[in-house]
């Protein structure tokens, strides 16, 4: 019996009760922020973003903290404000780089996966984001914009209530599939065409044989253009950019998956090293970032609340399953945790070009075992967990 037959159900199932407890918390952040415009105080807030009905998932991995000051009705307007310049730009790039759903008024990466084979013009700001993905994928450092499919089928199992049943170590049918699905992304069987770059037209072509593999495997229902786990870094510039430039800078943005990035007025910020204490997660090392700052963390373990993340013993160790997993082989690494904290000026931000997205990636390069990316003369200070010593944090 084929793996998709054994668990489609179950897994339709998991994904819909997934789908209720994230819409509930969706819903409980929306209505707190709501709650608390009536509690204008000086400092750090919350700030939420606004519910939308056509993708009431936007927000969800994000999370806006922003210091206030001044009196209760200036801190009001000056929230509302900051709340629709936010949910502006978060709502506008999550639709932009959507492989699978398309929305009015949007020329996304839905749109390109639908209608493989035509020139498509899209916007200047999503033909930046391709050519730069792009380029990071040709690198071959693990990371692959075409590796929806891959992506899919690891993330289908790892939401499963017993995933171990289906882990690549216990399970022959998975390895081989997973194996298979990473061979085919690696194959000369997709590509994109940047036709013009005046008029910012690119096209995306995949091959018969890219289709006939993707059939059989039975992973035709996954986009095959994917942002996948550089997606909430290119979101984030966005965003971060959106309210820079309205000049909303004393606070920072972070996501669930471990990035976090100051604003442009914002210095010294403490970030935290996670590693396990007797199998727990706990806070190995703090540190204070001189200047603003852009932090990523790559776990390979996940906390309490998060669903993405398991263990499974083999080889007479613990081996952590998680998301991060290598577009060239579709296995992750051992260690724990790899870590980046890159400092940098406002006046050469421009010069340096996507700082978060250059951040996650050379986090990313480090967690595949490569060199970190280079992005010129940012300091990047790199920490890693090992799985040998679990509570110690090693420094480069």
């Amino acid at each position: 019996m084929k793996i998709r037959e054994i668990f489609k159900d179950k897994k339709l199932i998991i994904r819909i009760i997934l789908f209720i407890i994230a819409f509930a918390v969706a819903v409980t952040a929306f209505t707190k922020g709501a709650l608390s415009l009536s509690n204008n105080r000086e400092g750090y807030q919350t700030v939420s973003a606004s519910p939308d009905e056509e993708a009431v998932m936007y927000a969800a991995d994000f999370t806006l903290n922003y210091y206030f000051t001044g009196k209760s009705g200036e801190i009001r307007d000056l929230r509302k404000a900051i709340t629709s310049v936010y949910s502006g730009a978060l709502n506008r790039a999550y639709k932009l780089l959507d492989p699978v759903h398309e929305y009015e008024g949007f020329t996304n990466l839905a749109t390109l996966n639908s209608r493989p084979g035509e020139n498509i013009k899209v916007s200047p700001e999503l033909y930046g984001i391709l050519k730069d993905a792009y380029e990071k994928t040709w690198q071959k450092t693990g990371y692959n914009m075409f590796a929806g499919a891959l992506y899919g089928f690891v993330n289908s199992i790892l939401i499963l209530e017993e995933p171990e049943e289906f882990d690549p170590l216990l399970n022959p049918e998975t390895a081989g599939r997973i194996e298979a699905l990473a061979g085919m992304i690696d194959a000369d069987g997709f590509g994109l065409r940047f036709a013009d770059d005046n008029e910012c037209v690119v096209r995306l072509d995949i091959s018969d044989a890219y289709l006939k593999k993707a059939e059989e495997l039975e992973v035709r229902e996954y986009a095959v253009l994917d942002l996948n786990l550089l997606k909430n870094a290119y979101i984030m510039e966005i965003v971060v950019n959106a309210l820079d430039e309205a000049g909303y800078t004393n606070g920072y943005i972070s996501t669930g998956s471990g990035l976090t990035c100051a604003l442009s007025a914002q210095e010294g910020l403490e970030y935290c090293i996670y590693g396990l204490k007797d199998s727990t997660p706990a806070i190995l090392k703090t540190l204070k970032s001189q200047g603003r700052a852009v932090y990523s963390s790559i776990r390979a373990f996940g906390f309490a609340n998060e669903s993405l993340y398991y263990s499974i013993k083999g080889d007479g160790k613990i081996i952590y399953r998680n998301p991060y997993v290598s577009a060239d082989s579709g296995r992750s690494n051992d260690s724990l945790l790899s870590l980046y904290t890159v400092y940098y000026n406002d006046e050469n931000q421009q010069e340096k070009g996507p700082m978060i997205v250059n951040t996650m990636f050379a986090d990313l390069c480090g967690w595949f075992g490569r060199d970190p990316y280079d992005v010129g003369n940012v300091r990047y200070h790199i920490y890693s967990v090992s799985q040998d010593a679990t509570d110690k944090v090693a420094e480069d």
